[in-house]
């Protein structure tokens, strides 16, 4: 009877490792694909070469790091049994490290977005903009790279077989003390989604009040006013799905981590499921808000596309008219010849 119960709860775990590694690796694909255009729409499209498209396109590096390495180890490690889960496997700990690496530079960035936007908007001033632009290089890249370096140093990285929330990733291991796991991520993701909700509430009411002040008699007005409409709609989603993502990792480490609640119910399994979907989901949300979403760009593509299927279409009737043309001469060709070659 125990072994069939057992048994039982091992088929059951299975299956919910099964869904949670399937549910995250298209989540990652997504995400990747996702980056990927944004990085390739800045660099390509010259419209996009803006100061908020390159701060996305590093939010999309960022996302691509942490998405590959998170995709690695659900391929390799995740529900696997195989001696590479070891803690002392340098490919876990170097997963762990740019897991880690990214997701802090992705939540950083992404706050550095709301921050840029807030000072572009509030105080109008370039010479601000460009220092805020600044810090964000520093901070963004050297505060991840410091964090995660401190961590594998002091070999506080590698495969977590019992960990209450990241059973079977190569993360930080179940035995660091709560102050490492709090240190590692859950601080600087906590700071951004109140940082974020902060910031974009105060900038909707900034633009809200401008838009208040503003006249439809001009038409520059006008499309200063639609430039605001359009940014108040992004400041607007951006706290909200950036919470959506991140709520789920923070809340599973609070109640199975720091709080120690039992881990073996369903609760866990959601938390643990909605928890992989919205770490890696923060490329696939951004392409979506910033270019399926931005008219500007829809537009440029759109055109891009249609002038390709045009050239397509003037290279295949000029194909015709020369395959025509051959075809008319050796008819021509073969007719002279039979005359020639005629007995009459």
């Amino acid at each position: 009877m125990y072994c069939q119960f057992n048994e039982s709860c091992n088929l059951l775990q299975t299956r919910d490792e099964d869904w949670i590694k399937c549910a995250g690796l298209v989540t990652c694909v997504l995400s990747i694909l996702g980056s990927l255009c944004i990085i390739s729409t800045h660099l390509l499209i010259r419209e996009m070469k803006t100061t908020i498209r390159s701060i996305l396109a590093h939010v999309s590096v960022m996302n691509l790091t942490s998405n590959t390495a998170n995709m690695i180890g659900l391929v390799i490690y995740y529900g696997s049994t195989s001696s590479v889960q070891e803690p002392s496997s340098g490919v876990c700990k170097l997963q762990a490290f740019f897991t880690l690496y990214g997701t802090i530079g992705s939540v950083l960035w992404t706050l550095g977005l709301a921050v840029y936007l807030y000072y572009r908007i509030v105080s109008c001033d370039a010479n601000v903009t460009k220092w805020v632009v600044r810090v964000l290089y520093v901070v963004c890249y050297t505060l991840p790279l410091y964090v995660s370096l401190w961590l594998l140093l002091d070999k506080w990285l590698g495969y977590s077989p019992r960990s209450p929330t990241h059973k079977g990733w190569c993360t930080i291991i179940e035995e660091a003390d709560t102050l490492f796991v709090l240190l590692g991520d859950d601080l600087w993701i906590m700071l951004s989604i109140v940082l974020v909700n902060v910031i974009s509430m105060t900038t909707h009411v900034n633009i809200t009040s401008q838009l208040q002040h503003t006249h439809d008699h001009n038409r520059t007005i006008q499309q200063i006013t639609r430039s605001l409409v359009n940014t108040d709609r992004k400041m607007l989603l951006l706290p909200v799905t950036f919470t959506l993502m991140w709520v789920w990792h923070l809340l599973g480490n609070i109640l199975y981590v720091y709080i120690g609640l039992p881990s073996h119910n369903t609760l866990r399994d959601v938390i643990i499921f909605l928890s992989v979907i919205g770490d890696n989901a923060q490329g696939c949300v951004n392409f979506v808000l910033f270019c399926v979403l931005q008219d500007k760009l829809r537009r440029i593509l759109i055109g891009w596309l249609r002038g390709c299927a045009e050239r397509q279409q003037h290279r295949n009737q000029r194909e015709l008219s020369t395959s025509l043309m051959i075809s008319s001469y050796s008819s021509g060709e073969l007719y002279i010849h039979s005359s020639h070659n005629s007995p009459l």
